[in-house]
């Protein structure tokens, strides 16, 4: 592995995305052998501090293993999701070989211990046109088993919307933060509480398989002297044939 470090804003693109001329031939490779992207930078809003935004793998990622590198990612590394959806201007649905499996896998991240729903959000992408399909996609949502804790709506091109979407986003993490921390924590200490459990019965197994060795190493020892005899008393007797 190696680390590369750039410092020109317009380079980023060709490592990170998947970019197509008019042919339909792609412009860049580089981003196939790319792990991971870190970039640092100042945040407008000042009130916030220490903030990281990872951006997850989207529909259409051609690389082998993203959708396990989005689950660990996701398990390990983020607070909260955001969802960023833009309906289509001429009707749009929630598809269910895009938008509900990349839903589907996002659940898998905590699985049981903090339901996706607690600490996700749906973002509309509203670009001024498409407010119907906004419509249609919030109220076709949850039919569609997506389940999130807000359903947001704003345009994303607009620095100032951009910022009143996080500032409401963090709202209300920090006002539900602890209680999904203790959620967490406690979903946590019960599932080790059951691998405890499992250990300890695997453990109780072993020993049982122990303690019977006992009685086979002493059938072992006994079989071994009568064999050791009889083997000793059948090379004596080829011996005393041969000579």
């Amino acid at each position: 592995k190696e680390c590369l470090e750039i410092r020109k804003k317009y380079e980023i693109k060709e490592y990170v995305s998947q970019d197509y001329d008019e042919r339909g031939n792609p412009k860049f490779f580089n981003h196939l052998a790319v792990e991971k992207v870190e970039i640092f930078c100042s945040f407008p809003e000042a009130k916030v501090k220490k903030i990281g935004l990872v951006d997850m793998p989207g529909l259409g990622d051609t690389r082998l293993g993203d959708t396990e590198r989005m689950i660990r990612a996701l398990g390990q590394d983020v607070d909260f999701v955001l969802f960023v959806r833009r309906p289509k201007k001429g009707g749009d649905f929630w598809g269910k070989n895009t938008d509900i499996p990349l839903y589907d896998d996002a659940s898998q991240a905590l699985r049981d211990r903090l339901p996706l729903s607690e600490w996700s959000f749906m973002l509309l992408n509203y670009d001024g046109e498409n407010e119907q399909h906004c419509n249609d996609l919030e109220n076709t949502r949850v039919n569609n088993g997506i389940h999130v804790k807000k359903c947001l709506r704003g345009n994303c091109t607009s620095p100032e919307e951009a910022n009143l979407i996080l500032r409401e986003v963090l709202k209300e993490l920090e006002e539900n933060m602890v209680r999904l921390d203790q959620q967490y924590m406690s979903a946590s200490f019960r599932e080790l509480e059951n691998f405890q459990a499992f250990i300890k019965e695997q453990i109780q197994g072993i020993q049982y398989v122990i303690e019977g060795l006992g009685d086979i190493d002493g059938q072992y020892i006994k079989l071994r002297e009568e064999f050791i005899k009889k083997l000793f008393k059948e090379i004596e007797d080829f011996r005393v044939k041969i000579r």
